[in-house]
Order: C-alpha cells, then sequence, then structure tokens
C-alpha cells in the first residue's frame, strides 16, 4: 500500500494551498515578509483547511448505499472506498491541523 488512498492525497495539497493563499493575503495587506515574521497567518491557514478538509474528507468517504450478493455464500456485501494519508483516513487529519495551529499559536 501507498502512502496515501484514493484521494487521500488532497490532504497536502489543499493544506499548502489555503497556506500559500493565506501567505500572499498577508503580505499584501501588511508588508512583505509579514507571513513568515508572525504566528497567527500560519494558525490561520491550518484552521482554514482543517474545515476544508474535514467537509471534504466526510463527502469523500461517506459510505456507498449498495449492496452486493455474493454468489458463493449469498451473503450482502456493502462495499467500502476510503481515502487516506499515511494510514489516517481523510476527515481524521482536520483535529490534526487544529492541533498543529493551536499549538503554534502558543508556543
Amino acid at each position: 500500500m501507498l502512502v496515501w488512498q484514493g484521494y487521500g492525497v488532497v490532504v497536502p495539497v489543499i493544506t499548502a494551498a489555503v497556506w500559500l493563499i493565506t501567505q500572499y493575503i498577508s503580505d499584501a495587506l501588511f508588508y512583505e515578509g509579514y507571513a513568515q515574521l508572525q504566528k497567527w497567518p500560519v494558525s490561520c491557514a491550518l484552521f482554514i483547511s482543517a474545515l476544508l478538509i474535514w467537509l471534504i474528507g466526510k463527502r469523500l468517504n461517506k459510505n456507498c448505499d449498495r449492496f452486493f450478493l455474493d454468489p458463493k455464500t449469498y451473503h450482502l456485501i456493502k462495499p467500502t472506498k476510503t481515502h487516506r494519508i499515511l494510514w489516517i483516513r481523510a476527515e481524521y487529519w482536520a483535529p490534526i491541523l487544529v492541533f498543529l495551529g493551536s499549538w503554534n499559536l502558543i508556543r
């Protein structure tokens, strides 16, 4: 198994994209290099990406409502498709990102 499964790769992509947008906006509003000197833009980016990842992860990992019948055993099988990165489901990265954003603010 790879490091990610399904669309789990969207977690670092969304986090990096939100961080870059936040850095660009904070530099445009204040002055060049402001995002590197202050802690709150990085924490804000982590909080925003946590919200986006939670919503997208819940949508991606929504279980299918269809069942399949196994012809040999006649048992109903519910297919599940999970989207993970580093063996953690995509939506469970949201609390991790909130923790990292909070830790960045208080350290």
